[in-house]
């Protein structure tokens, strides 16, 4: 008969499936309106869900009591609840359903991957895999621009746009003119865009991705890691950085290049001289960017966009629309010189307010401030040099409280004080490089 944690251990197998998986379909259109959607991202759910009941019967057969759950699952279920709770007032409820699903999918494999990603190198295997998709996306975004692209400009002659009608006619799908517009965007900027159909969505992935490597990288170096990871650590922060610029979402760039120096500011460049000079930097960039047009396909839409989104949040600003619903009531709110349609709102925030109400946009904002923050604490911690086994964990996606009150409250019943138990020998204390959360063991 098989040990339980053999079984456990084909949980974490099939939980490192999923996080690499997870990457690489597109989840742009969860409620399934258009015909460019993929449903597999519907079956990672349903993986989800096996997963969880699982893990179940898995505690339960190793009478298992440790169950990892912090202020950030609490905001996150909230949100999920917010979620659900809308369907009911949505006036298409097969999309709002699928959505509310997908939130649910969210809740769930963050709240696997703290339960079963309980050891040093099982948390450092998964952050590689995920770095690996990433890595992965970056490679399929420069095949598509030395050889998708040029093969199909090439084709498409001085009528890209036909070329791009004609193309999706011969594939049987329904486009709409802004779907037939970002099409052809596509082929005329040779934007690289992964499995995703915007290349903004892939360009958000990679914009969290950065701070990642970066973040391994530097704990490569301070641990002394051999001359070869480095230099591919490096390889990869350079791949995925230029990839990023070709997605064409130069908002994404500045944003990575701001928050790295946000993160000086934050983890040691205290003196008000320094503080001044990464304003003056910070400044500069912005003003560079604006200077050359970088922004500029960023800023017009959003001229037009932005009211419109208010207008519909002002009507449904405290229980929402429902989910996936934005995009079907956004032409009852044009302005009647609007030039065209949107398949998305400005930011996801925005998107929550006007289809969750208030409370689920607050609750967006407390998880992601939860997590930042417990990045930011880690990096004050931050020895001068990180030990050989830092056991690094995803960041943002698992946040690994080893002190809370259940710990605690376990060491106390052993015999000591709760004091004790959390400061006592083998005591864990979390760290932070950059995007990736270290765990350091001390004697």
């Amino acid at each position: 008969m098989p040990e339980p944690d053999l079984f456990r251990r084909m949980l974490l197998l099939l939980l490192t499936t999923l996080i690499v998986i997870r990457p690489l379909v597109p989840g742009e259109d969860p409620g399934q309106l258009s015909d460019f959607a993929e449903p597999a991202s519907m079956a990672l759910t349903v993986l989800v869900l096996a997963g969880c009941a699982a893990w179940a019967i898995w505690r339960a057969w190793a009478k298992q009591p440790a169950l990892y759950l912090g202020l950030p699952e609490a905001v996150l279920a909230i949100l999920v609840v917010l979620v659900f709770g809308g369907i009911g007032g949505a006036a298409y409820i097969r999309p709002a359903w699928l959505t509310a699903w997908e939130w649910g999918g969210v809740i769930l494999t963050f709240f696997l991957v703290r339960q079963l990603a309980a050891r040093s190198e099982e948390r450092r295997a998964l952050l590689a895999v995920l770095l690996a998709s990433v890595v992965s996306l970056s490679a399929e975004g420069v095949y598509q621009n030395i050889w998708v692209q040029p093969r199909a400009a090439l084709q498409a002659g001085a009528q890209p746009a036909k070329w791009v009608s004609d193309e999706t006619e011969k594939r049987g799908l329904r486009a709409t003119p802004l779907e037939l517009h970002q099409l052809t965007q596509r082929l005329e900027k040779w934007q690289a865009h992964g499995p995703y159909f915007h290349p903004s969505s892939l360009a958000a992935v990679l914009a969290l991705a950065v701070p990642v490597l970066v973040g391994a990288f530097v704990a490569s170096v301070r641990s002394g890691g051999s001359t070869s990871q480095i230099v591919l650590l490096s390889l990869a922060i350079l791949l995925t950085f230029v990839i990023l610029f070709r997605t064409g979402d130069t908002t994404a760039v500045l944003a990575v290049l701001l928050g790295g120096l946000a993160v000086l500011a934050l983890i040691g460049w205290r003196s008000r001289g320094k503080l001044l000079l990464l304003s003056a930097v910070a400044v500069l960039l912005v003003a560079g960017f604006y200077a050359v047009g970088f922004l500029d396909d960023t800023l017009a839409p959003c001229r037009e966009v932005l009211p419109t989104t208010w207008r519909m949040i002002e009507d449904y600003a405290w229980v929402g629309l429902g989910p996936s619903q934005f995009t079907l009531y956004y032409p009852r709110y044009m302005d009647i010189k609007a030039s065209s349609k949107v398949l998305e709102p400005p930011n996801a925030i925005l998107e929550l307010w006007a289809e969750s109400g208030i409370f689920a946009a607050a609750a967006l904002v407390a998880f992601i401030g939860l997590l930042v923050a417990a990045v930011l604490r880690g990096w004050k911690t931050l020895p001068a040099s990180l030990p050989t086994d830092p056991g690094p964990a995803i960041a943002l996606g698992v946040l690994r409280r080893r002190h809370g009150r259940l710990d605690c409250g376990i060491r106390a019943a052993r015999g000591g004080s709760a004091r004790a138990g959390c400061r006592g020998r083998g005591h864990r204390r979390r760290a932070a490089v950059g995007g990736v959360v270290c765990h350091l063991r001390f004697a």
